[in-house]
């Protein structure tokens, strides 16, 4: 599916993508030297292949190359010539404005959009930061709520990989929430139902190894 990803042109889908393959290569390869090595080959490789497909090869570069290497000049200090960045930019500033002078309690949910076009007299649209939207619409309090559910879902998803023999699905639902976490930066999700079925099925999973260990000891017993 990588090369159909790269088509879409997707920055964001493509560091989703790269972040889980990551992510669960090194939980399944992270308990031993070797594989950790073995981690460490895979992971060079994949990234050596994918630098290859956007960036030699024209069709890639034309679609997610440039946009890649306007991030990095972004990053960087440099100049670019995606206006697009400079304003998300410019959102994240006004969002962060807005958010110190209400912390606390914030505007309510989803009002950074009505904020940010009565400042600007732009369109209304959300702020491309999960972290930046949430802080506005719930202040810090709403934002320090939402991502316990992430960091309690992963701690019951990582005690529970441990005392099992199939740990792939475990690893997977961590890879997705870490991700989600990461993409925080540019990417706005909390109102989004998938996410929420993700967090469902994620907790679903230790609650049945939980009643499946209580069966086989009660059954023993």
């Amino acid at each position: 599916m990588i090369p159909t990803i790269l088509l879409t042109g997707s920055r964001q889908s493509i560091m989703f993508v790269f972040m889980n393959i990551f992510i669960i290569f090194y939980f399944m390869n992270r308990k031993s030297l070797n594989n950790r090595l073995k981690f460490i080959s895979i992971i060079v490789l994949i990234s050596l292949f994918a630098y290859y497909l956007i960036f030699s090869v024209p069709l890639f570069y034309q679609i997610i190359g440039r946009r890649l290497e306007n991030i990095f000049y972004f990053v960087l200090g440099k100049e670019i010539n995606e206006s697009s960045l400079s304003v998300r930019a410019d959102m994240i500033r006004i969002g962060f404005e807005l958010f110190m002078s209400k912390p606390i309690s914030g505007y309510g949910v989803d009002n950074y959009r009505i904020l940010y076009s009565n400042l600007t007299n732009r369109a209304s649209t959300y702020a491309h930061n999960n972290y930046i939207d949430l802080l506005v619409g719930t202040g810090i309090f709403g934002v320090f709520v939402y991502y316990l559910i992430h960091i309690i879902i992963l701690k019951d998803l990582l005690v529970y990989s441990r005392q099992v023999d199939n740990k792939t699905i475990y690893f997977v639902f961590i890879a997705i929430i870490i991700s989600y976490m990461i993409l925080s930066f540019a990417k706005v999700y909390y109102y989004e139902k998938y996410i929420s079925y993700i967090f469902a099925v994620a907790s679903v999973i230790t609650k049945i190894d939980r009643d499946e260990k209580l069966k086989i000891k009660n059954s023993k017993e």
